[in-house]
């Protein structure tokens, strides 16, 4: 890595740590997932280097996707002061963009409408501060807009402006006996 390179990875793990002080389980994913994406970056500039680097993509395949059930892949673009919460369940798609202050809950998936094999185009861009809740579905080729709010198991297919609330329609409860 260069200068600039390793001054944006210190002001990345600054600004993740800052946003997971509270929650170690999110900060050690976070930073597991930073780890991966440095080295996965390094291991672009040769062969030696990727076979240096592969311990580190192997471990963190193993630990935190098979283990933690987080599919957050090192391409994944992400900015910075990245937040998972209750991380399990979490399912990101390798071209998705996610902004700078994104929250991630348990149970999300972003990612894109698949049209063949290997296929990761058409995938969401995440504007910053945006919060998705529990069970949250982001898919295709569309944008959420910075500060929009996703809620709790709604599914998203279509752009969602800046500052938006999408929420999951509401159930229907209904009495036995009792005509609405």
């Amino acid at each position: 890595m260069d200068d600039a390179a390793d001054a944006r990875l210190a002001d990345l793990l600054r600004a993740d740590v800052a946003a997971n002080r509270h929650d170690p389980k999110g900060l050690v994913l976070v930073l597991a997932y930073r780890l991966a994406a440095a080295a996965r970056a390094a291991g672009t500039a040769s062969p030696l280097h990727r076979l240096a680097v592969a311990p580190v993509l192997v471990a963190y395949r193993l630990v935190v996707e098979w283990m933690l059930g987080v599919e957050l892949p090192p391409q994944v673009r992400a900015g910075a002061g990245l937040r998972i919460r209750h991380g399990q369940g979490l399912v990101v798609n390798t071209g998705t963009v996610l902004g700078r202050d994104v929250m991630l809950r348990h149970n999300v998936t972003i990612g894109n409408i698949r049209r063949g094999p290997g296929d990761t185009t058409g995938c969401p861009v995440i504007g910053d501060g945006v919060e998705l809740g529990a069970g949250a579905v982001v898919v295709g080729p569309i944008t959420v807009g910075d500060g929009a709010l996703i809620g709790a198991n709604a599914v998203v297919a279509a752009d969602v402006p800046p500052g938006a609330v999408v929420r999951a329609p509401r159930p229907d409860v209904r009495l036995p006996g009792v005509e609405a």
